[in-house]
């Protein structure tokens, strides 16, 4: 029988694997992905959405971009849209968006699919 530090340490390392496969899909992705608070921040983004919006580094992309609803949506109020539809549905998970105008780092419009996980 096992004891719980035992337990506590099997399920540990099964968290860490979990963490290492998402950073690697994260990381290794060609689409470009991004997690931003609910505040209009980039909290992360990734090497594809970086390079894809022309910014040199990550850091230098959420550096860049303080507030998301008026610095990358070509449209201010689609982030709000999108924020509104998913606070309406209670216990929504996905949201799939139509085509998403954004502006690159050079100011040029860039055209996307967004697909929102919440």
């Amino acid at each position: 029988m096992k004891n719980d530090g035992e337990i506590e340490q099997r399920e540990l390392r099964k968290l860490r694997e979990r963490a290492d496969k998402f950073q690697s899909i994260f990381e290794n992705s060609t689409l470009g992905i991004f997690q931003s608070s609910l505040r209009g921040r980039f909290l992360m983004v990734n090497a594809s959405f970086t390079r894809i919006l022309g910014y040199d580094s990550p850091e230098d992309l959420k550096k860049s971009i303080k507030d998301i609803e008026h610095q990358f949506y070509q449209d201010p109020g689609r982030r709000s849209e999108i924020l509104a539809a998913i606070q309406a549905k209670e216990g929504i998970s996905k949201f799939e968006t139509d085509l998403c105008r954004c502006l690159k780092k050079d100011k040029e419009l860039f055209h996307g699919i967004t697909s929102i996980n919440v």
